[in-house]
């Protein structure tokens, strides 16, 4: 039961990996493979069913592992061998990683949350560790899947770092009661990789230059060469910004995408019912 549990967590580890790599995402978002791979733009739902198997299956893994050795009496493996002192590390940091996103949304910070979630980082390189790859074929097979992975999506990382972030110069900020519309002209670069219903991260330094928020993209009707988002107040980092502008201004920020949503795929269809509930206009007007 334990490899069992060990081989079936192989694909959901890879997917919370893939669904992750926004360079790749907003790549393939433009190409025919988005026809046939809804992983490219629903990527989050994705991201959340594999997180959440891996949360449970990590712990059935264990407890079937020290069934195993406490019945062979090996337990002592738990902190003398790799795959046991490997095994207690992922099995540790696990609800640090998982339980925030899964139980407490309201109750932690988003940007704790997030940190936390950056733990995954460490659990993928101690479970590279887990059996050395020279049990291939009979296991081993942890370390070049889950290495293939971390390479692959820190070099995802680094280029939308590098080059899908950009610095905007002359951001208009429109400040109202519920919250403030930006309106940004972006590059030429931006425009092309641009989906309808998309979405892109922003960064305002003079608020924090360590934070990042995703939010929905939506064009002004005007000028296509401008994209706008709207911070409606709902948390510590959006109340911090509207509380910064005491009027309409024109200051810098930080724009990182822009990468593809579900709702990209609405411009696919003539009859179309979209029920968007606060700040989901955003992504329909779109």
């Amino acid at each position: 039961m334990s490899r069992m549990s060990a081989f079936s967590m192989y694909p959901m580890l890879v997917v919370v990996f893939v669904t992750k790599m926004k360079g790749l995402q907003s790549f393939f978002a433009k190409t025919p493979f988005a026809m046939y791979f809804s992983m490219i733009t629903e990527g989050h739902d994705y991201h959340v069913h594999a997180g959440r198997y891996i949360a449970y299956d990590v712990w059935l893994h264990a407890v079937f592992h020290l069934l195993r050795w406490f019945s062979q009496g090996n337990i002592n493996l738990l902190w003398t061998s790799l795959a046991g002192q490997s095994g207690l590390a992922t099995v540790l940091v696990t609800p640090l990683i998982t339980i925030p996103m899964m139980r407490y949304k309201k109750q932690i910070r988003y940007e704790i949350r997030k940190a936390l979630h950056y733990l995954f980082y460490g659990f993928a390189v101690a479970m590279c560790f887990h059996v050395p790859w020279t049990a291939i074929p009979n296991g081993g097979f942890i370390m070049p899947i889950l290495g293939g992975c971390i390479g692959i999506y820190t070099l995802d990382a680094f280029y939308v770092y590098l080059f899908m972030t950009e610095k905007i110069e002359t951001t208009s900020f429109h400040v109202l009661s519920s919250g403030v519309r930006i309106s940004m002209p972006v590059s030429e670069r931006f425009q092309k990789r641009a989906c309808r219903g998309g979405f892109a991260y922003v960064n305002i330094p003079w608020v924090s230059n360590k934070e990042w928020h995703p939010f929905s993209l939506f064009e002004d009707p005007s000028d296509p060469k401008t994209v706008q988002m709207f911070l409606m107040k709902s948390g510590n980092w959006t109340n911090a910004v509207h509380r910064s502008l005491s009027r309409d201004t024109q200051r810098p920020c930080w724009i990182q995408g822009p990468f593809p949503s579900p709702y990209s795929q609405a411009s696919s269809y003539d009859n179309q019912i979209l029920v968007a509930s606060g700040i989901g206009i955003t992504p329909a007007l779109s």
